[in-house]
């Protein structure tokens, strides 16, 4: 049972009960300081009597002794993990452990007031300098050894001790100013504060971001970062008609769920691509998809979004009627038309297929079917249920002035959370699952609820009103993941609810958005107002997310930009760029 779940009551194994007590503890240290503290305090804090407390660590010292060491260790991994994500670039180590020590699990006020606080008492306990001096030792090195490789790769003369003391106390100078003025306080200015102190030392700091320490054998750089598509390739006409022929057309398009269209003669449309389509339940129950073109004269032949014909279908136009299989029915002033086969005037039929009960068309037919692409994630998928949901509102649908790759690559990558959406952050945890799969073109991208949610009223309401979702595995309970199927399809995944996805290219610089949100039928009355706060965290993220796409796209029609660089959080996004350069050829020429 996940641990956010549990009451503080429950019986719990020793190891998840003293990791719940020292969370209590740093909540009560924050409230009335470490002289003020009692066993009393910590339990209230934890909703348990002071005698469990005791049990678990027999006396106050050995609690706070024990909440010092987990606040010093949570730093320490922070740092070492992100030295090992930086691999053998200094300059990436050194902007890892800034951004550690600003990491919101990390930097937050109960947990700095508490290291100061520890770090006022260790002149009278030798037990709080060895865990306080040791962690601080260990971030002092780590910024020395990073701050001498770039010296090195640099040829710079710069002081690596007085540079190290400098970057170190900068670092605590900006914790004791978030405690100071928290109403001011911003971790990415202070982490920006930190990048510039860098670059006033070591100029190369921003022009080469990831320096090599030791060149191949033929003298070139062990590796290259990879560089983003040119910036024509998101604004030229030329480029595009060809995405559209090469990479839109043969691709899977979701229209509807099977329950948008539920009884016989329901339809729903589709319009994109210079295509139109309609998705209809037959008479015989049977779902079919067909070109909403008229072959008599090539008008449409349903109207509107979504609809339902019992009878025959009726062009608008001149009459002509079509059976729900497609067949020329009936012609209006027959005997005015030389005898033909009407089998050669039938509506067009479009491929389709039905993926746990999710209705997807393409125009050009032949590939992988939408099953073989998902299968490899159909264990994850498969205990939602998504083929028994039902639609919770009408399909969205909404122009976006932002080319489908400048969309995609702003949804494939988190390294924007932190900046881009503070309330999402605060609702997840820092982890984050990212899974690009080259065989099946596909990216699975997770991560999981926080236990102790940041993200605003929308976000903590929506963490403590999840009712527990027991027809989900354990790990899947509180978590949020995206089934990203290239060029244009995405599942987005929650407890509560799904939705699809859909970006739908109408021209350079230019795409349509559409969503469909579905949910189990009958839900709760908590459920409900779980999916109803899922539904206004998401469209915050949307509207967050238009006005960084929209302004991305603006600076990648301008004369300074031509292409960029992708890091480590952005290797989905990578994925989808390398995708297209494999479908497009001309990028390279």
């Amino acid at each position: 049972m996940n641990k956010a779940s549990v009451p503080s009551h429950a019986r719990l194994a020793p190891d998840v009960r003293r990791e719940q007590l020292i969370a209590a503890a740093i909540k009560a240290i924050s409230i009335h300081g470490l002289s003020n503290v009692t066993l009393n305090k910590v339990g209230d804090a934890a909703g348990l009597t002071a005698s469990m407390v005791n049990f678990h660590f027999h006396n106050k010292q050995a609690l706070l002794t024990a909440t010092l060491k987990h606040v010093a260790r949570e730093y320490t991994d922070a740092c070492e993990a992100a030295i090992a994500d930086a691999g053998d670039d200094p300059s990436a180590a050194l902007m890892g452990l800034i951004a550690a020590s600003f990491n919101p699990e990390i930097c937050e006020p109960g947990r700095v007031s508490l290291w100061y606080a520890f770090w006022s008492e260790s002149r009278t306990r030798q037990d709080y300098m060895d865990i306080c001096g040791q962690s601080d030792t260990a971030f002092y090195e780590s910024i020395h050894t990073m701050i001498s490789q770039l010296a090195i790769c640099t040829n710079s003369t710069i002081d690596v001790h007085a540079a190290t003391l400098g970057l170190t106390g900068m670092v605590d100078a900006l914790w004791q100013n978030m405690l100071a003025v928290p109403d001011t306080f911003n971790r990415a200015s202070a982490i920006e504060v930190c990048r510039n102190y860098l670059m006033n030392l070591l100029p190369s700091f921003a022009a080469e971001p990831a320096l090599e320490l030791a060149p191949d054998k033929a003298g070139e750089n062990t590796h290259e970062l990879p560089r983003t598509l040119p910036a024509w390739t998101y604004c030229s006409q030329s480029f595009f008609d060809k995405e559209m022929q090469s990479i839109h057309k043969p691709a899977w398009h979701i229209v509807c769920h099977v329950n948008d269209v539920p009884d016989n003669g329901d339809y729903t449309t589709f319009e994109g691509l210079g295509e139109r389509a309609f998705v209809m339940r037959g008479e015989d129950g049977v779902l079919r998809a067909f070109h909403n073109v008229c072959p008599h004269r090539a008008h449409a032949v349903l109207k509107g979004e979504r609809g339902s014909c019992k009878g025959i279908i009726r062009c608008p136009y001149h009459s002509w009627g079509f059976g729900h299989d497609g067949e020329l029915k009936a012609i209006a002033a027959q005997k005015t038309f030389p005898p033909f086969d009407n089998g050669e005037f039938g509506l067009k039929p479009l491929e389709l297929e039905v993926f746990l009960g999710l209705v997807f068309i393409r125009f050009i037919p032949g590939g992988e079917s939408v099953a073989e692409r998902y299968g490899v994630y159909m264990d994850e998928m498969k205990p939602y249920g998504f083929e028994d949901m039902v639609p919770i509102a009408p399909i969205y649908d909404e122009v976006l002035k932002a080319d489908w790759k400048n969309v995609w690559d702003n949804y494939l990558e988190d390294y924007h959370f932190p900046t881009g959406h503070p309330g999402l952050f605060g609702l997840m945890t820092p982890d984050y699952d990212r899974e690009p799969n080259d065989k099946t073109r596909t990216v699975r991208l997770s991560h999981a609820m926080r236990e102790k949610t940041k993200g605003g009223w929308s976000a903590e309401r929506y963490a403590s009103l999840l009712p527990e979702m027991t027809h989900l595995p354990q790990n899947q309970r509180r978590r949020w993941s995206y089934f990203f199927m290239y060029p244009s399809v995405s599942l987005d995944v929650y407890p509560d609810t799904m939705d699809f996805f859909h970006v739908v290219p109408t021209a350079p610089g230019e795409c349509r958005l559409r969503v469909g949100i579905y949910g189990k039928p009958n839900p709760s009355r908590e459920l409900k107002a779980a999916q109803f706060l899922s539904s206004r965290i998401a469209w915050q993220v949307h509207s967050e997310d238009i006005a960084l796409i929209e302004s991305v796209q603006g600076g990648l029609s301008t004369s300074g930009y031509r292409t960029g660089l992708l890091g480590q959080k952005e290797i989905a996004a990578h994925a989808l760029q390398r995708w297209v350069g494999e479908d497009m050829p001309e990028i390279q020429s």
